[in-house]
């Protein structure tokens, strides 16, 4: 089995291909960006994202949440995020505070919780003209 930093440094690999795109100047990225770049990308957003590892196994959860909220992040990366890696910092970020909370919610609930899960419901429910 591939190790986990190999897996998260793919789905990193696989969200630089996304952003550095420019759908609207050519047919294939590699008119645009060489491999190198796109190397050199993904390495920064797995410089960013491989903190995470150790932080999430820390708090008792299961590392390869990390991976996981990588690949969703792929889904929401379009162009033109380019070389930027503040975004992907940012979003990771939140959704780890998300998934491994380190307070408690306030007595009474929390009620963004029930935009999160309403929003996590529609996701997982796309419109019948819309393709997965």
């Amino acid at each position: 089995m591939r190790s986990i930093e190999d897996r998260l440094l793919d789905e990193c690999r696989e969200i630089a291909g996304f952003v550095l795109h420019n759908y609207d100047k050519a047919e294939l990225i590699d008119e645009i960006w060489t491999s190198d770049d796109r190397e050199k990308l993904a390495k920064a957003y797995f410089d960013e994202a491989h903190w995470a590892l150790s932080h999430v196994a820390e708090s008792g959860n299961d590392p390869e949440l990390v991976i996981r909220a990588v690949s969703y992040m792929g889904g929401m990366a379009v162009p033109p995020m380019r070389d930027r890696t503040d975004w992907f910092r940012e979003a990771l970020s939140t959704l780890l505070f998300i998934a491994c909370p380190y307070v408690y919610a306030k007595r009474g609930g929390e009620p963004f919780f029930d935009d999160l899960r309403r929003g996590m419901r529609d996701a997982e429910q796309p419109e019948d003209d819309e393709q997965v």
